[in-house]
């Protein structure tokens, strides 16, 4: 009977779960990794999206931007308490609702974007992604190390 509900248990969690990192489960080494790579995500796809501002594909500028909204707001879960370290500084912890309300205005300027995608308004929809882009800017500026301290 153990078996069974410790097997159901799993299955539960790893479908729940889906690709996203169960940071309660991480080390901090492994959350500053799963950071940094969603980082990565988030950088490689504002220059996808960038580069397809030109295109005014609004199918595929949909598609990478909603791409972009999932990473953006799983990434703000990834700073967790006890999780310093890697390129961040400890500044994100110690005001932690303003390090919160700067990813909060990158989500919404993203959500911007899409109902620029949804008229198909690539004027507005260019000024939005540069909004977009400030925020991403003035956010490293004030919460990202040069150097990774560990």
């Amino acid at each position: 009977m153990k078996i069974i509900f410790y097997i159901t248990f799993l299955i539960i969690a790893f479908s729940v779960s889906g690709h996203e990192v169960k940071i309660e489960y991480k080390t901090t080494e492994e959350i500053i990794n799963a950071r940094m790579k969603k980082m990565s995500l988030i950088n490689n796809l504002s220059q996808k999206i960038y580069k397809e501002l030109n295109l005014a594909d609004f199918d595929l500028l949909k598609k990478n931007t909603l791409e972009l909204k999932h990473a953006a707001t799983h990434f703000k879960k990834l700073f967790p308490i006890n999780s310093k370290g890697g390129r961040a500084k400890n500044l994100i912890w110690e005001k932690k609702i303003l390090f919160d309300e700067y990813n909060d205005n990158f989500v919404s300027d993203i959500d911007f974007m899409l109902i620029n995608i949804d008229v198909k308004d690539i004027i507005s929809l260019k000024e939005s992604f540069n909004d977009m882009s400030t925020n991403c800017s003035s956010c490293h500026k004030k919460f990202k190390n040069k150097k990774r301290l560990n």
